[in-house]
């Protein structure tokens, strides 16, 4: 089972979509008791295919960048990481940041070439320790350039990392 939970209605609406277009069965629903964060609905996306989990699993950075072999099937991959793994952040100077966190190391650097195929220069950094029993140091791909920001924005068009 692949599933994903968001307050964002649009944004569920687009990764079922997504679903569907690869021809899996997806379902969507709005739980009625829960509430999500504050006071918004949790919205549910679920679907099942052991076809898809065995493709999943199986998938490597090799075959990931061959499967990405348009600018267009980029820039959609960046979109869909920047939503579930990325963040626009707001410093105390009014200046945005843009950055993507994850324990692999060489998914970012992978990410990070595909972002400079489409005109970005982020940033790696790490890895950082994490706080916790068991948690994994984690690495950050950031860019600070508030054209740079915008372009990207305005490239990705993301459904609910927009400001």
């Amino acid at each position: 089972m692949l599933g994903l939970a968001n307050t964002n209605l649009k944004f569920c609406k687009s990764f079922y979509d997504t679903l569907k277009s690869i021809n899996l069965k997806p379902s969507i629903c709005r739980l009625k008791k829960l509430l999500g964060v504050g006071k918004h609905r949790l919205y549910y996306v679920i679907a099942n295919s052991q076809i898809f989990y065995n493709w999943y699993t199986e998938l490597s950075l090799n075959k990931l960048k061959k499967l990405l072999d348009t600018k267009e099937k980029k820039n959609l991959f960046i979109r869909g990481f920047y939503e579930s793994e990325g963040s626009l952040f707001k410093r105390k100077d009014k200046q945005y940041r843009i950055s993507f966190s994850n324990t692999d190391g060489n998914l970012l650097k992978l990410i990070q070439n595909f972002l400079k195929e489409i005109g970005f220069i982020f940033h790696l950094n790490g890895p950082y320790k994490t706080i916790g029993l068991g948690r994994k140091p984690h690495y950050e791909l950031r860019i600070s350039k508030q054209d740079q920001i915008k372009k990207f924005i305005n490239i990705t068009n993301p459904i609910i990392k927009k400001d």
